[in-house]
């Protein structure tokens, strides 16, 4: 049986990526990418997470975040995926699960890779033909880290 332990890298950002159930485009619907849109922000403003980058693509999502000190990346995505669960779940009327069980992560441990999970994030809907350009879709941080504008979700910058 595969070993899925996570071991801990305290004080490292990480990409985190987690799909929706089944792959259905989920976040195709505006009203369940405002719900996650709310779920990062209360990461983010309650519970004390940084968030330096994230993306809504249709049927997944992308984040590059640093957990609070007491905390780890386990904890950032069941808080999200029990909140976003609930709440999408009662908007569309079902019971089931919206989320796949397991999420993918990995640490940053250098400015380069970091730079390059950001701009990897932020390039996914080019790489999906959802936009032409980064600040074309909606549903992403861009202009928030790149050109420093307003964005659904203030950004943190990343401390070294």
């Amino acid at each position: 049986m595969p070993d899925f332990r996570r071991y801990p890298n305290e004080g490292f950002p990480y990409l985190v990526t987690t799909n929706v159930k089944d792959r259905q485009p989920l976040f195709a619907e505006h009203c369940c990418c405002q719900i996650v849109i709310s779920g990062i922000r209360f990461l983010r403003t309650h519970l004390g997470h940084r968030v330096h980058a994230y993306i809504l693509m249709p049927d997944h999502v992308h984040m590059v975040v640093t957990p609070r000190e007491s905390g780890n990346v386990s904890q950032i995505m069941h808080s999200l995926k029990l909140y976003t669960a609930h709440e999408i779940g009662a908007l569309l009327g079902s019971k089931g699960g919206v989320w796949q069980a397991r999420f993918y992560e990995r640490a940053l441990r250098t400015p380069k890779d970091v730079e390059e999970a950001i701009a990897y994030v932020h390039d996914n809907p080019i790489r999906a033909g959802l936009a032409e350009k980064p600040e074309d879709y909606d549903w992403s941080s861009y202009r928030a880290c790149i050109l420093g504008e307003p964005a659904l979700i203030d950004v943190d910058p990343l401390v070294w």
